[in-house]
């Protein structure tokens, strides 16, 4: 399974996956602009997306994303915001 950029993304789309899912880690792929090695930044408990000790800018492990059916969401400990639809 791949995460690709929704259109309402801030960056905008992307034909290429930010993201690949391996045994429910994130690791970030082809499409991602900060790619720098092959660990996973995110893991995948109970909905949310919390990071993962590999992660480069966030070390403690909080939810970033929530996960709705098919797609993935900003949850209260994105950077950002969770008021953003992505």
């Amino acid at each position: 399974m791949y995460f690709y950029l929704d259109p309402a993304h801030p960056v905008g789309i992307s034909g290429r996956p930010w993201f690949r899912v391996k045994d429910g880690k994130l690791f970030p792929d082809v499409g991602h602009p900060k790619r720098v090695d092959f660990k996973p930044w995110f893991v995948i408990k109970d909905g949310l997306v919390y990071t993962a000790e590999d992660h480069p800018e966030e070390k403690k492990s909080r939810a970033w994303f929530r996960v709705e059916g098919s797609k993935v969401f900003p949850h209260m400990g994105h950077p950002d915001g969770h008021g953003i639809r992505a």
